[in-house]
């Protein structure tokens, strides 16, 4: 999508990795485990899982503005702001890492347990956290990419700016999508069509707002789209 796009994090750039360890780790859930290479498969992973959980919540936090020493820092950190869910599972995770070794049958079964009735439920609330965290106000990847292909069905739309409380960082889950579209050519039509398939076609659970920016006369408007309004798409010039 065109516009002013933020350069990836690097916490984000990670989020790939750990999304394929979660979702092997996902898969024994509630399988019984009952070999022994099976439960030093799942001790490698959950070691992999925490290590990289901790090197993203480190860089997350960093792009917040917070540091973090170590590991254990890490966690009080990020229980204190909310990125993970229960601080005493993630402080008994990195002791259990710290200790044994995954062909100590012991150590393994041990860990296998806590991994299946404590720690899983710890990854999937950070897993769907950092995910909410990748969208840019309050919208996903697949939203962007839908809003570009409807954007693209009429050559007359030159640029679509986003507006408003999304524009500004101020929104909640229930405020609309408010969209500009520029174009000397666009028409009532084209901006019906738009809304159209944005709130009545394609499945994007908000409410769109659209309105044609050369058709504006509230000044008031134009000065906060000029201003504040952040360019989502461009057309491609030859």
């Amino acid at each position: 999508m065109s516009g002013n796009r933020h350069r990836e994090l690097p916490w984000k750039e990670k989020l790939e990795e750990f999304q394929k360890v979660y979702q092997l780790l996902e898969n024994y859930a509630s399988k019984e485990i009952d070999n022994d290479l099976e439960r030093a498969g799942i001790v490698y992973l959950f070691d992999t899982a925490f290590t990289l959980c901790v090197m993203i919540i480190q860089e997350y936090l960093e792009s917040q503005g917070y540091t973090a020493k170590n590991d254990r820092h890490t966690i009080k950190k990020a229980f204190q702001h909310d990125i993970i869910h229960n601080g005493h599972v993630w402080m008994e995770a990195s002791s259990k890492r710290s200790i044994g070794s995954p062909f100590d049958k012991n150590h393994a079964k041990e860990v296998v347990q806590f991994f299946q009735h404590d720690f899983l439920p710890e990854l999937t609330f950070l897993f769907h956290k950092l995910n909410r965290s990748q969208s840019r106000f309050g919208l996903t990847e697949r939203d962007f990419n839908y809003m570009e292909k409807t954007f693209k069905r009429d050559g007359r739309i030159e640029k679509v700016t986003l507006y408003g409380n999304r524009a500004q960082g101020s929104y909640k889950r229930e405020t609309a999508v408010e969209l500009a579209v520029f174009g000397e050519e666009v028409n009532r039509n084209i901006i019906q069509d738009v809304q159209h398939q944005l709130n009545d076609i394609l499945p994007l659970p908000y409410y769109f707002h659209i309105l044609h920016y050369e058709g504006l006369i509230n000044s008031d408007l134009v000065q906060i789209i000029d201003g504040h309004g952040v360019v989502l798409y461009e057309k491609e010039t030859p």
